[in-house]
C-alpha cells in the first residue's frame, strides 16, 4: 500500500508520512516478512547485536548492564559493526565509552521497565529519552540521534527503537542533513510516530528470539525498513513532498522519465561549475574554484532541503545532466573539466581523505555515494539569459 500520487501537485511529508503509518499498521506483519527475508544489515552485525542484547537479559537491568564492563565492551563492538565511529562520526574508546555508560545509571534507573507499546506510558518519557541521549557521552559527535538510539536500545531494548538516517530517515521522509539540527523536535516526532505504531500492534507476540527479531522497539525497526523495502526501492510512484508527479521541483523543467526514489533538479546561479582542471583536490580550499563549489554545494543543500521526497543514491547507476547558460562575451571551460568538477564535488565526501573542515555543514552534502555510480552523462549549452548566468544540474537513478 505505498503512497501515490493524486490528480495534480504537491503532497506535504506528514501527508505521506501517516499514509505510511497507516499502512504499516493495517500489513504490519507484511512488512515484518519482508524484512525477514532479506535483512537490510550483515550476519556479522546480527550476530554483535544479539551477544549484546543476550548480555543485556543477563545483567537484569539497564544500570545493571551499563556498570558492566563485558556488556560495555559489547555494545561498543556492536555500535562498530553498526556503522558508529565510522566516517564522520567519533565513537569515545572503550575505556572512555564504558565510563560514559556508567555516568548513565542514574537516568537509566528512571526509565527501566517502561515500554514503547504502554498506552500508559508516563508523561515526559519522550523528554528523558532525549535529555539521555544528548547528554551520553559515547560519540564526540553534534549529531546525537543515531548514535544514541542505537546505544539506547541496547540498553533499553522495549523502550528506544533504532534510528539511522538511511533508513529511518526514508520512512519518515527525511533527508540526511536534518538528522544534524533541530535534533530534539526531530527525535521527538519520530518517537510519538513509532508510538503510535507500537500502540495498535501486538509487539510482544511477535518477538520470537529468532534473527533480528529480538524486542518490541526491534519489530518497529525491521516493519519500517520493510515497508521501505517493499514499496520505496522499487521504480517510484511515490509523492514527494514539494514535488510535482515528475519528481523535481514545479517550476523546473520536467525531465522525460523517473525511476527509482526520483531525482533533483537544481539551478546554481551566478556562477560557472567547478572545473577540474588542476591536481589539486576539488573540495581543498587551495583550489581556484572553491568559491564554485561552495556555491555548488549550497545550492544542492536548499534543493534537498526543499524536496524530503529525493533521498541520496548510495547505490546503483546515476544519470547526471547540466545545462549551462554563459556569461555573454566570455566561453566557458571545456565541458569535461565541468563534468568532473560536478561529479566529485556531489559525491559522499566523507569517503574522502582530503581536509574538508572549511565546507562547515556543507560537506555533509551529497546526492550519490561515488562518481564511479555515473553511468550516464548530459550536457549542453544554451543562449545566454541577459538575466544572468549560471548552470543547472540533474541527478537522477538510472534503470539497474
Amino acid at each position: 500500500m505505498p503512497v501515490r500520487l493524486g490528480e495534480g501537485g504537491p503532497v506535504a511529508r506528514k501527508d505521506i508520512v501517516a499514509a505510511r503509518v497507516r499502512a504499516l499498521i493495517a500489513d504490519f506483519d507484511k512488512y515484518l516478512a519482508a524484512y525477514d527475508a532479506q535483512p537490510a544489515f550483515r550476519p556479522d552485525q546480527l550476530a554483535a547485536h544479539r551477544h549484546t542484547i543476550e548480555l543485556r537479559w543477563q545483567a537484569g537491568s539497564a544500570a545493571a548492564a551499563a556498570a558492566d564492563p563485558a556488556f560495555a565492551a559489547s555494545l561498543h563492538r556492536t555500535l562498530q559493526a553498526w556503522g558508529i565511529g565510522v566516517r564522520r562520526s567519533v565513537l569515545a574508546p572503550g575505556p572512555a565509552f564504558a565510563t560514559a555508560l556508567a555516568a548513565a545509571c542514574p537516568a537509566l534507573v528512571k526509565l527501566d521497565g517502561l515500554r514503547i507499546d504502554d498506552p500508559a506510558l508516563p508523561d515526559g518519557t519522550t523528554g528523558r529519552i532525549w535529555a539521555l541521549i544528548r547528554g551520553l557521552g559515547v560519540v564526540d559527535n553534534q549529531a546525537k540521534i543515531v548514535a544514541g538510539t542505537k546505544t539506547l536500545h541496547h540498553l533499553l531494548p522495549d523502550l528506544v527503537p533504532p534510528m539511522d538516517r538511511e533508513w529511518t530517515g526514508l520512512f519518515f521522509a527525511y533527508q540526511p542533513q536534518r538528522f544534524q539540527s533541530g535534533q530534539q523536535a526531530l527525535f521527538g516526532n519520530m518517537y510519538a510516530t513509532f508510538r503510535e505504531i507500537a500502540t495498535q500492534v501486538d509487539l510482544p507476540s511477535r518477538v520470537n528470539g529468532l534473527r533480528w527479531r529480538t524486542s518490541t522497539s526491534k519489530l518497529l525497526d525491521n516493519a519500517a525498513i520493510g515497508y521501505c523495502q517493499a514499496e520505496l526501492a522499487g521504480p517510484s510512484d511515490v509523492a514527494q513532498p514539494g514535488v510535482a508527479a515528475t519528481g523535481v521541483a514545479a517550476s523546473d523543467p520536467a525531465p522525460s522519465t523517473s525511476v527509482g526514489r526520483g531525482f533533483l533538479t537544481f539551478r546554481v546561479d551566478g556562477h560557472f561549475p567547478p572545473a577540474k582542471n588542476t591536481a589539486t583536490s576539488m573540495l581543498s580550499a587551495s583550489h581556484p574554484d572553491a568559491a564554485r563549489v561552495r556555491a555548488l554545494l549550497a545550492a544542492a543543500q536548499a534543493a534537498v532541503a526543499a524536496h524530503p521526497g529525493f533521498f541520496p543514491i548510495s547505490e546503483g547507476r546515476v544519470g547526471l545532466q547540466v545545462v549551462l547558460t554563459p556569461l555573454a562575451g566570455r566561453e566557458a571551460w571545456d565541458a569535461t573539466n565541468y563534468l568532473g568538477g560536478i561529479a566529485d564535488v556531489l559525491e559522499d565526501k566523507g569517503r574522502r581523505g582530503t581536509a574538508v573542515e572549511h565546507l562547515g555543514d556543507l560537506v555533509d552534502v551529497w546526492l550519490y555515494r561515488s562518481d564511479r555510480q555515473i553511468k550516464q552523462v548530459t550536457y549542453r549549452e544554451e543562449p545566454h539569459d541577459p538575466g544572468g548566468h549560471g548552470y543547472r544540474v540533474t541527478v537522477r537513478r538510472l534503470p539497474s
